[in-house]
């Protein structure tokens, strides 16, 4: 935050002396950022992107709309990609090297939105260790990586050359001829606590020595961005849908069965479908007791009968 408030009052100082009528300064300081960072490290992009959120809604998102462009273009062919990369993430791009967030100050101007602004990096780092332990999927690389990243990551970098194996805990069990084998196999995997040890991708050598400097490859990047726009598209799109839903529960509920069609058709023209399966199911839950309905949820985690909750609901029912 103190490096944040310095830059803040150094760009600052650019803009008095550009309305001073010397604008050099200013534009060489932007012109280097964007060669470095691309459009995603311009300051301040994450600020305006904040408040058109919150105006506008998530998928409204600059931010996002400037990383869907880049892997669209990337979908094009490999100049189109290749411009794109440049564009969106600056030279580094041209050698597989996203420094758009280590170089750049497109996300170092944001007001607290969260605990997370306010409690600082030491109590953050601890929560890391506490979550990652609740995954139970965490590695020896995992937790140093969230204590300390100078540390952390070339442990990390060795668990993707050894196909994503938790390293000391193989060695500790008596398996290290097994890391052994892993590590000799030419094959890189690296794998995502966060995401119950599940497959991120695999890493050439080069990235996977990258990632052990605290790099991030380019691939890397694209991946993580197209998470981020597949989550938010289906958030919105099971927002639309519960929507037009909801309306036709009302229809029904106020006697106007007739308004249904056209609340469906109305629904198609936005991109938005509803099957006739989804609305009987709707209409059938909108009608059941909400003790029910929880009760329901439960017993669908499990293909066994749940004895003691059933007990439970068999004395509130």
């Amino acid at each position: 935050k103190i490096f944040m408030i310095q830059q803040l009052g150094f760009i600052y100082g650019l803009g008095k002396m550009a309305r001073s009528g010397d604008p050099a300064p200013l534009a060489r300081f932007l012109t280097s950022t964007f060669l470095l960072a691309g459009a995603l490290g311009m300051p301040g992009l994450d600020l305006l992107d904040t408040f058109i959120k919150w105006l506008l809604g998530e998928d409204k998102s600059p931010i996002l709309g400037i990383k869907r462009t880049a892997l669209e273009l990337q979908a094009r062919g490999a100049l189109p990609g290749l411009m794109g990369d440049v564009v969106v993430r600056g030279m580094p791009s041209l050698i597989n090297l996203d420094l758009s967030s280590r170089l750049g100050m497109g996300d170092r101007f944001i007001l607290p939105t969260s605990m997370r602004d306010m409690r600082g990096p030491w109590v953050d780092s601890l929560a890391k260790v506490t979550q990652l332990g609740r995954t139970n999927m965490a590695t020896t690389g995992d937790y140093m990586s969230a204590l300390s990243p100078g540390i952390g990551r070339p442990l990390k970098a060795i668990e993707s050359a050894a196909n994503g194996i938790p390293i000391s805990q193989a060695i500790l069990t008596g398996n290290g001829s097994l890391v052994l084998d892993a590590l000799l196999d030419g094959k890189n995997v690296k794998v995502n606590p966060w995401k119950r040890g599940r497959m991120e991708y695999s890493p050439t050598n080069m990235e996977v020595l990258l990632g052990a400097f605290g790099g991030r490859s380019m691939e890397e990047a694209r991946i993580s961005d197209s998470v981020a726009i597949a989550n938010i598209s289906q958030k919105k799109s099971k927002n639309d849908t519960n929507k037009v839903v909801d309306e036709i529960i009302k229809a029904y509920r106020s006697g106007n069965t007739h308004k249904v069609s056209g609340i469906l058709e109305r629904a198609r023209k936005r991109g938005v479908f509803v099957s006739d399966r989804q609305i009987r199911y709707a209409l059938k839950q909108a009608n059941k007791p909400r003790t029910l309905r929880a009760y329901e949820q439960l017993r669908s985690l499990s293909k066994n009968r749940l004895s003691a909750i059933e007990e439970v609901y068999k004395g509130i029912e």
